[in-house]
């Protein structure tokens, strides 16, 4: 029985990789389990539990103006939750996140938030922090017991000889190519 998912990252086939967890077992030990990968695809609600963490790295990170005020409609929708990792234990115990930032440019830029401990008291927005990651950690949960999108169109058919059916040109074979307009000039008579 998974108790505690310390770690996960989602990656950009929206698989989940990197799952780290604790399960408790009968005779009061535990068992850490590490690197978990599965190649389902993430549910949509899985993929929002990520995205609910975009304003909090916006904001640990010092991204938006001052914090007067939780906007929970506002997504960033530049800010992409890549992973999270839950460290400590007891009263020590807190979270970071790492993220990606579109730029202006179309460069990406890389965040780390620092260590947030659950009983910070220097950002406002703590417990929806707690809250956040403990959604993702259910959905986490949810995920591995086996809670993934829909199979991909063509997944379904993987059994199925498809060889036949779809027809691609490949690189070695000759492209035609476009036909070019000629240039037409018309030579006036010219009388000697």
């Amino acid at each position: 029985m998974i108790n505690r998912i310390t770690k996960a990252k989602i990656t950009k086939e929206k698989t989940i990789d990197g799952i780290e967890f604790s399960e408790k077992l009968l005779n009061k030990a535990k068992r850490d389990h590490k690197g978990v990968k599965c190649d389902w695809i993430a549910h949509k609600d899985l993929e929002e539990a990520f995205h609910a963490l975009n304003p909090h790295v916006a904001h640990i990170c010092e991204l938006t103006g001052p914090l007067d005020e939780w906007n929970e409609a506002e997504r960033f929708s530049d800010i992409e939750v890549s992973s999270f990792t839950v460290s400590g234990e007891d009263e020590y115990e807190g979270v970071t996140i790492s993220a990606q930032r579109t730029l202006g440019s179309g460069l990406v830029m890389s965040l780390n938030t620092p260590f947030i401990r659950w009983d910070n008291d220097t950002y406002p927005f703590i417990s929806e922090l707690a809250q956040c990651v403990n959604a993702l950690q259910e959905e986490i949960h949810l995920y591995y017991d086996g809670k993934q999108a829909p199979k991909r169109q063509l997944e379904m058919f993987a059994g199925d000889d498809l060889s036949t059916e779809i027809s691609t040109v490949s690189d070695d074979e000759e492209k035609p190519k476009p036909k070019r307009k000629q240039k037409v000039v018309k030579l006036a008579d010219t009388e000697q």
